[in-house]
Formats: C-alpha cells, structure tokens, sequence
C-alpha cells in the first residue's frame, strides 16, 4: 500500500521490486500492481540460493518474458549478482505493458493470482527428488497426528528426570561443597562473618542451577 501510494504521487525513474524467492506466489502480486503505473521495473529474486539449495530452479528468462520487466536471480546475504541488478536498474527505460489476465474471474484479485500460478507452472521446476530441511523433516515427526503425543509426553518426561534426578546429585554435592566451605570460615571476625553469609546465600541458589 505505501509503494502504490508513493507511485500516484510521484514518479521514479525505476522500480526495483525485491521478490522473496521461496514464496514467489504471494509476492508476485506486488509486482503486477506495481506494473500498473507504467515505471520501468527490474524484478529482483532474493534468496537465490536458498530457493537452488530447496531443489528448485527458477527459469528467469522465462519469467522474464511472462512478467515483461528485466529478472535477476539475487542473494543480498551473498551480495551475488547485486551488482548485475544495480546495472540492469540503472539502464532499464521501457515501460512495461499492461499484462492481460486470461481469466473469466471477475475478481482482480483472483485474476492476478491466476496469472501468477499460470506463469510459475512455466518458469519454475521443483525437482522431484530435492532433500527435505532438517527443521522441515522434524516438524513432520513431532507433529504427527499419531506420534506427536507421545513425543511430547516422552520429551517432558527427559526434562523432568534430568532436571530433579539428574540435577538433584549435583544440587547435593555443591550445597555439600559450601557448607563446608562455611564450617571452616567460622565466625569470629566481622568481615569472616559476612563472607560466610555470602557463600551461604550463593551456595542457596547455586544448588539450584542444576536443575536449570
């Protein structure tokens, strides 16, 4: 809303349309509004080489020709092919055409989202063996309709016994550990007095830490 907004009321010499490259569908709808105020446009892909890293190729050529503006594969994280986008934007002068829906939907929205599905059916290919993220492969696990309760009574189960079992022998040595500390500070001298209130206040909490 606030590029459309700054597009009605002024008029640049270019767009630079930063596009999330692992959700082409949701972001591309930007980029055909953008379309609509006739600024010569350059579609950057972003996070290119987490989109070749998933499995997928994303043909930019083709896309190219389907949106009708210049497209540049990107990683800012990398700065690959930043400066071939900076390039591409500072020369880009046509203005691009107004793109034209096949649809019968009589929503814009829907119309665009159509198109963008059309395209990317065209220009971009998941391979079909591609490796699945680790985060991915354990979110699949430990939400399992099936296997999910279980994992999550079991993981509680570990938190509980290393915390208070586990953690309960450790809690003993060290509180064990600062009172004899303490028996052998005494309690004659003011100053020897106060370090072993100290020492017992640290060795109250200290015996706790394991069970963090």
């Amino acid at each position: 809303i606030c590029a459309c907004n700054y597009l009605k009321n002024n008029k640049p010499d270019a767009i630079i349309n930063i596009v999330d490259g692992t959700n082409l569908e949701r972001h591309l709808n930007l980029t055909l509004l953008l379309k609509e105020y006739s600024v010569p446009m350059v579609v950057a892909i972003n996070m290119a080489d987490e989109v070749a890293a998933s499995g997928t190729v994303i043909d930019e050529k083709k896309l190219s020709e389907n949106l009708g503006v210049p497209v540049v594969l990107i990683s800012a994280r990398k700065n690959k092919n930043v400066n071939t986008l900076m390039e591409k934007a500072l020369s880009v002068t046509e203005i691009p055409e107004n793109t034209v829906y096949e649809t019968t939907s009589e929503s814009e929205e829907e119309k665009r989202f159509a198109f963008i599905s059309k395209i990317l059916k065209e220009s971009v290919k998941t391979a079909e063996n591609k490796k699945e993220k680790l985060t991915i492969k354990i979110d699949n696990v430990v939400t399992n309709k099936i296997f999910g309760l279980p994992i999550f009574i079991g993981i509680i189960f570990c938190v509980y016994f290393f915390s208070f079992k586990i953690g309960g022998i450790f809690s003993g040595n060290i509180s064990a550990l600062f009172d004899k500390i303490v028996s052998k500070i005494g309690d004659g001298n003011p100053w020897l007095s106060l370090f072993s209130a100290i020492c017992k206040g640290v060795g109250t909490v200290a015996e706790f830490l394991p069970h963090l």
